[in-house]
């Protein structure tokens, strides 16, 4: 008789890592830049980089979402407005997953929309030859073109004295 007290018997369990990961970025669909604040309306275009994923959601961040389980298909070119006095933070989140071993990721990205400023520079005027006018913006820190007439280009109410007829444009 032998004592199996010294006998061993050898098993193997294999471990497989699935690397789901969320990551995306999106583009102002109008000047192609990535900055993450606008004056309103803030168009985008989403780019996915994501890897390991089967399928995904998008939250763009205003009550919307976009589902998809290719991860080439994106939202289209998305409209953030903001018709209120204040920026606006839009939490846009794309969140992807694995089914095959339920792993999850997610990514948040801020998108700040700023509203228009609000300008007023008056009526239109019509003056004789060799008079001035004094012109004026409800903003501060404007930009008047063409400076030729201007006392003062960036003055919130400069004296305006063309030789001929000229439109002065406000920039703020």
């Amino acid at each position: 008789y032998q004592s199996d007290a010294n006998c061993q018997k050898i098993d193997s369990v294999y471990i497989n890592i699935y690397q789901v990961m969320a990551n995306f970025n999106y583009l102002n669909s109008v000047t192609g830049s990535n900055d993450t604040l606008i004056c309103q309306p803030g168009l985008l275009d989403f780019y996915n980089y994501s890897i390991g994923a089967d399928s995904m959601i998008w939250d763009l961040g205003d009550g919307q979402t976009f589902t998809s389980i290719d991860s080439s298909i994106v939202p289209t070119t998305h409209t953030y407005p903001n018709l209120t006095n204040n920026e606006i933070d839009y939490n846009i989140t794309l969140t992807v997953y694995n089914s095959t071993v339920g792993c999850v990721d997610y990514m948040t990205q801020h998108y700040f929309v700023y509203p228009l400023p609000q300008i007023a520079v008056g009526n239109d005027v019509s003056l004789c030859a060799g008079s001035a006018v004094q012109l004026s913006v409800t903003n501060t820190n404007p930009v008047w073109s063409p400076a030729q007439g201007l006392s003062n280009v960036t003055s919130d109410t400069p004296w305006a004295s063309p030789d001929s007829s000229t439109m002065y444009h406000v920039t703020i």
